[in-house]
């Protein structure tokens, strides 16, 4: 009787290992590990190898064992019961063994195309904002002109709490990659399918930057941007807006896609922590 699925998942809990994590270092997408633990696929003898070289169990205690059992119940029911002798590698450990550094350091794809996508979306406000806060200036000095005949500070004020916001999130979006490279030293190719998503990121930046350009080129036809009206300049500066965001937006998701860049930044960044060279470039 088999005991991998069990076997499995219990040698992933010992590990805090996640499917995706264990399938990264496998080499399969994570619905190959859940399907085998779901009992309705079997590893091929390759991959049955390669688990037992990750937890350091034998491969008939992986199959046939319950390793999860107490050693007395195990000899008790006639199961066998392999101990797992290594022990989980360290950063110290894998980056003093540079040829399995890709295996022990290595992020799954999913758990980094999330931070990404997250890193996108607060980029994209980031670029977003000042060129809010412009067209809130203008709309705000038109709406006082109209009702007063005056124009105070709000304006102004307005434009530099939305620029302190983009600044803030730049520096929180630094921050957050420094901390994502600290422990995630490299990620994992994501393997086959990435072609047709990589076209498809692709296709949006080149949207949004015709989107900017076709704004740009307006400006020309718009009545009032020369300065006479501040609804239009409010209206073409929130155009500007919302185009720069989804293109900030499209172009981070596109070069989420590019692993090999990241694993070279992140070496180089790595070095320079280690030496004590300071901020990341």
């Amino acid at each position: 009787m088999s005991h991998l699925r069990e076997n499995l998942q219990y040698l992933r809990a010992q590990r805090g290992m996640s499917q995706a994590q264990l399938a990264a270092r496998l080499d399969v997408s994570r619905q190959s590990v859940a399907k085998w633990e779901a009992e309705k696929s079997y590893p091929e003898m390759e991959k049955l190898i390669k688990i037992c070289e990750i937890f350091g169990c034998s491969m008939d205690g992986l199959v046939r064992g319950d390793l999860a059992a107490p050693m007395s119940d195990a000899v008790e029911e006639g199961t066998e019961r392999v101990d797992i002798v290594s022990e989980p590698p360290t950063l110290e450990t894998s980056r003093s063994k540079p040829e399995t550094t890709a295996l022990v350091e290595g992020c799954a794809w999913a758990d980094y195309d999330t931070f990404m996508m997250a890193r996108a979306r607060t980029l994209a406000l980031a670029a977003f904002l000042p060129a809010i806060g412009f067209s809130a200036e203008f709309f705000t000095e038109a709406v006082q002109a109209d009702l007063t005949g005056e124009i105070n500070q709000l304006g102004p004020i307005l434009l530099t709490v939305c620029i302190a916001f983009s600044v803030a999130l730049g520096v929180a979006a630094h921050r957050a990659r420094t901390a994502f490279i600290t422990n995630n030293e490299s990620v994992v190719d994501p393997g086959c399918g990435a072609e047709a998503v990589c076209g498809q990121r692709k296709r949006s930046v080149y949207l949004s930057l015709s989107l900017v350009v076709a704004i740009a080129l307006a400006s020309s036809l718009i009545p009032g941007l020369d300065g006479r009206s501040a609804y239009a300049s409010a209206a073409y500066w929130l155009a500007i807006a919302i185009a720069t965001g989804l293109t900030v937006n499209s172009w981070v998701r596109a070069s989420a896609l590019d692993t090999d860049r990241y694993n070279k930044a992140a070496k180089r960044f790595l070095a320079k922590k280690d030496s004590g060279g300071g901020r990341e470039t």
